[in-house]
């Protein structure tokens, strides 16, 4: 008993098969690279040292006796998952013409893993402080 012209049509090519198996092959290859980029960017961010932000006030004292300086207080972080050693904060300080008037580096020390140190530095200058900004430099450790 042979097959009707009809059923021989529904049959697919080896053209077709072939398609149909790349077309599988390349699918579960699409998957496989996605999950190496997801599992590869999930251990970049665990494992990741992070970072050490800063969060801070200032302002400009002109006692009458004395030189004029800057007076900074704030909070250093580190959101790590290893310590921060030699931390060091640069402090600029510019005047209403954003002209630098002093760069100061303040040692800061080491800051644990996840931790993070409390800063209170007076810096004198010379001028009328307008603008400050700090820096943050470190080595991770650990």
């Amino acid at each position: 008993m042979g097959k009707s012209l009809s059923q021989l049509a529904s049959i697919p090519s080896d053209k077709e098969l072939a398609r149909k198996a790349l077309m599988k092959k390349v699918r579960k290859g699409v998957v496989v690279a996605a999950v190496i980029v997801i599992v590869a960017v999930a251990v970049f961010v665990l494992l990741s040292p992070g970072e050490l932000s800063i969060k801070f006030s200032w302002n400009d004292n002109h006692p009458l006796y004395g030189s004029p300086y800057v007076h900074l207080v704030g909070t250093i972080f580190n959101s790590g998952t290893k310590n921060a050693t030699d931390v060091k904060l640069i402090v600029r300080l510019y005047d209403s013409e954003n002209t630098l008037i002093k760069t100061e580096t303040v040692d800061i020390g080491d800051i644990p893993a996840k931790g993070s140190k409390d800063i209170n530095v007076d810096i004198q200058h010379y001028g009328f402080a307008k603008r400050c900004e700090t820096e943050l430099q470190w080595k991770f450790h650990g």
